[in-house]
């Protein structure tokens, strides 16, 4: 990982390790699919330090660094880091209140999601 994200207030940025390839290996991008209400598995890398309450309380995000979580089709806003190789990371930036849940490590080894 060359980028770092820092993300902002209660903002968590998450990198997508499930993205559905054609057999011919072509990466099918989520506005071609049909079923929106589908949940992405994606790998927190960056968490902001939370947000302050109007009593100056900081509520910090739920999630941290090297969790993996469900989030939405349409959560967040994504953007493509280039890495200077033929591969682009998808990374979304998004609320951590939109985050669904998580999942355990070992389940996503399971799959064989672990991103590279």
């Amino acid at each position: 990982m060359s980028e770092k994200i820092k993300p902002f207030g209660d903002n968590v940025a998450v990198e997508i390790v499930n993205q559905e390839k054609s057999a011919g290996g072509i990466i099918i991008p989520d506005k071609a699919k049909t079923n929106q209400r589908d949940a992405i598995i994606c790998r927190v890398i960056g968490v902001g330090d939370g947000r302050l309450t109007e009593y100056g309380t900081l509520i910090k995000p739920t999630a941290k660094e090297g969790d993996y979580v469900l989030i939405s089709r349409g959560a967040g806003v994504e953007i493509e880091l280039d890495t200077r190789s033929k591969d682009k990371r998808r990374v979304r930036i998004l609320r951590d209140v939109e985050i669904l849940g998580s999942v355990e490590e070992s389940r996503i080894i399971q799959l064989g999601l672990v991103p590279q």
